[in-house]
C-alpha cells in the first residue's frame, strides 16, 4: 500500500489565502440580507444562515480561485452565493428528496 499524500496545504493556510475573506464576504452578504427583511427571525436561525452563506462562500471562493476573473467581480460573485444560500440550499434538499422518492417508488 502506498501511503496517504500529504495535503499541500492545511486549512489555515487556506483561509489565510484568500478563504477567510471569502467566508466573511458571504457572511456579510447574509447578513444584510436578513437585516433588510421584513420579517422576523431568531437569532438562532440568522446565525445559521450567515455560518451557512460563510460556508458557501468559502466554497464558491476556493472555485472561482481557477478562473481569470477581476478580483472585484469575484467577491460579489461570492457575496451573491451568500445572499442566496438558503435558496440554494433548500433546493438542493427538496431535489433529493425528490430523487429519493422517485427511487424508492421504483
Amino acid at each position: 500500500m502506498s501511503p496517504i499524500p500529504e495535503p499541500n496545504e492545511s486549512l489555515f493556510e487556506q483561509l489565510k489565502s484568500g478563504g477567510g475573506t471569502a467566508f466573511l464576504v458571504a457572511a456579510s452578504g447574509m447578513a444584510a440580507r436578513i437585516l433588510l427583511s421584513a420579517k422576523k427571525v431568531s437569532w438562532w436561525k440568522a446565525f445559521r444562515h450567515v455560518f451557512a452563506a460563510g460556508i458557501t462562500g468559502f466554497f464558491v471562493g476556493k472555485v472561482l480561485q481557477s478562473v481569470d476573473m477581476a478580483d472585484g467581480l469575484r467577491m460579489v460573485c461570492v457575496a451573491i452565493s451568500g445572499a442566496s444560500a438558503t435558496e440554494v440550499i433548500e433546493f438542493a434538499v427538496r431535489w433529493a428528496r425528490g430523487q429519493m422518492d422517485n427511487a424508492s417508488k421504483e
